[in-house]
């Protein structure tokens, strides 16, 4: 039986930061603590919550009771989900007075793409027009003039309102 050598085992705490052969500590994305500031003092509950609503672009999503301290009721963003912009409603036990705490964070809403574009629907009308119907077939004449394809799922919904506003079915 012949013996072979190891290598020295190096615990994490004994290992240098800057050794090349170090994994890192994590792969998941580090929580950002949100800045808050008061912006608000409403006289009740019901008018701070009336103040929300109206604003018709904050979702509660949780209730934080913290008994002395007084209870906070978290508001998102509803207008896309990775927005950062958060607030919080906190109610005073000691007084009727609730808080208004908006994130320092401005709205991030970027501009979904629906549907094709206006200059994509033009050239689709044009080769429709020239009697190709099939997605397929419109695909390969869109490659053919150079242009950038769309999703085959969005031509597919656009030549169904095509055909109905032509008649053709």
């Amino acid at each position: 039986m012949s013996l072979r050598q190891l290598p020295d085992f190096v615990s994490e705490s004994e290992s240098s930061e800057g050794d090349e052969n170090s994994y890192p500590e994590t792969f998941h994305k580090k929580f950002t603590r949100q800045t808050y500031s008061q912006h608000l003092i409403f006289s009740s509950k019901l008018e701070a919550t009336s103040f929300v609503k109206a604003e018709k672009i904050w979702t509660q999503r949780t209730t934080d009771r913290r008994g002395d301290n007084g209870t906070r009721i978290y508001y998102d963003c509803k207008m896309q989900r990775s927005c950062p912009c958060k607030l919080y409603l906190c109610l005073d036990p000691s007084s009727q007075n609730v808080s208004l705490f908006l994130t320092e964070s401005e709205h991030n809403h970027a501009e979904k793409v629906v549907g094709l574009s206006e200059v994509m629907k033009t050239e689709v009308r044009n080769v429709f027009d020239l009697g190709i119907r099939t997605p397929h077939m419109i695909l390969k004449a869109l490659a053919e003039k150079q242009l950038d394809l769309p999703e085959k799922t969005k031509l597919c919904n656009f030549l169904k309102t095509l055909r109905l506003s032509k008649g053709d079915s």
